[in-house]
């Protein structure tokens, strides 16, 4: 298989941010030729994933022939997407479906499906059950692409939920620590306990998703530059079946380089030191894999771990519970104080600063780096 090909034909190239391998082109599902597109890490994973997605189109085509129902058509969507969607991002489209559109839909005729049924389906799930406006936008946005494949293949002729009025946006709720509350929690930590100092402020400081701060290696910090900086380049997460896994992060944006404040940088140094030591008593098995956080014996953290950890610290600081996200949130709050919104947006790696304003819009410049310094100074309280 060859680089760019002409309209029509299958293409391979290489990602120019995060590196992967790409390959698209038309497949025929059963009901016409749609474009689709898989990735892979060499370029040989990404053209035999091609080839098997491909076959399955084949195979999914001759089994399924036209719905008969809703929920064969999202399970035939879903298969359709699979290979080109992340793993938690699968893992999240299958629980929107189980949770908010089968037991409504799913034995219903996809052609029988009216405006009036989105509508008083979505007022049901946020009036009723309390459903948050962007849970319901996930469930619509499935239902949505699910009836364009089917009118793209000429089994329905309408797509009513994108003629739907939509929800009225709701108040913004955010869960953070109030500015006290994150200082009171980093002023509890022992002076001893390295890993939980430098795992704290990361996450108040540069609002690090918990799959990022966790998927961290020593090779993605520089602490010897004039500027000190992060590389965020992986996300660590559990998948069934697979245990950790090490993988891209959530968009192209996600990739970022984020400058390290005074106090990040001593915390970071600190905790290199330690694990030096560690590494050195256990012959070189200790963190083998070089992350920057660790359990007890070297090994990566299991998120859940890490949540357990979070709360454990949590309620040491005489903090009532908050979720691991919270950290993130907060990160943003008191960065927003100090930066524009496109700064926070960058170090946020938000995929466009619409995502930032939406979230953080209700809160009100200068170079990133400089402004992490002032968080750092706030939280640790050496202004």
């Amino acid at each position: 298989m060859a680089g760019k090909r002409g309209n029509g034909e299958d293409s391979i190239y290489k990602g120019k941010t995060d590196g992967r391998w790409y390959v698209q082109g038309f497949i025929d599902e059963g009901h016409g030729r749609v474009r689709r597109k898989v990735s892979a890490k060499t370029r040989s994973e990404a053209i035999k994933k091609w080839e098997q997605r491909k076959a399955e189109a084949v195979k999914g085509a001759r089994r399924f022939g036209q719905p008969k129902t809703v929920a064969e058509l999202l399970e035939h969507w879903l298969k359709v997407r699979s290979p080109e969607l992340k793993y938690k991002t699968l893992v999240g489209y299958q629980g929107a479906i189980n949770r908010h559109l089968l037991p409504y839909f799913g034995s219903r005729k996809p052609a029988a499906l009216s405006v009036a049924d989105i509508e008083r389906w979505q007022h049901e799930l946020g009036s009723s059950q309390g459903l948050s406006r962007s849970s319901i936008h996930q469930a619509k946005t499935i239902l949505s692409q699910a009836l364009d494949e089917a009118i793209r293949h000429g089994d329905v002729t309408s797509n009513p939920v994108r003629l739907a009025r939509s929800m009225k946006k709701d108040p913004t709720r955010i869960e953070a620590l109030t500015p006290d509350q994150a200082r009171q929690l980093v002023r509890s930590l022992s002076p001893e306990d390295h890993q939980s100092r430098a795992r704290v402020l990361l996450a108040l400081t540069l609002g690090l998703r918990q799959g990022e701060l966790l998927a961290l290696k020593w090779d993605d910090v520089d602490l010897t530059s004039p500027s000190p900086i992060l590389v965020v380049r992986a996300s660590l997460q559990r998948q069934t079946g697979r245990g950790l896994v090490r993988v891209t992060p959530k968009t192209a944006k996600s990739h970022r380089r984020i400058g390290l404040s005074a106090q990040l940088v001593e915390a970071l140094r600190a905790l290199a030191l330690q694990q030096k030591v560690m590494t050195l008593q256990s012959g070189g098995t200790y963190n083998a894999e070089g992350y920057v956080l660790v359990s007890s014996s070297g090994t990566p953290i299991d998120p859940a771990n890490d949540r357990k950890d979070w709360h454990r610290l949590l309620a040491a600081a005489g903090l009532p519970p908050f979720r691991v996200h919270a950290a993130r949130h907060t990160a943003a709050t008191l960065m927003l104080q100090e930066v524009s919104m496109h700064v926070a947006q960058q170090v946020l790696g938000h995929t466009s600063i619409r995502t930032t304003v939406d979230i953080y819009g209700h809160l009100t410049a200068e170079d990133g780096a400089e402004a992490i310094s002032r968080v750092s100074l706030k939280l640790t309280g050496t202004d």
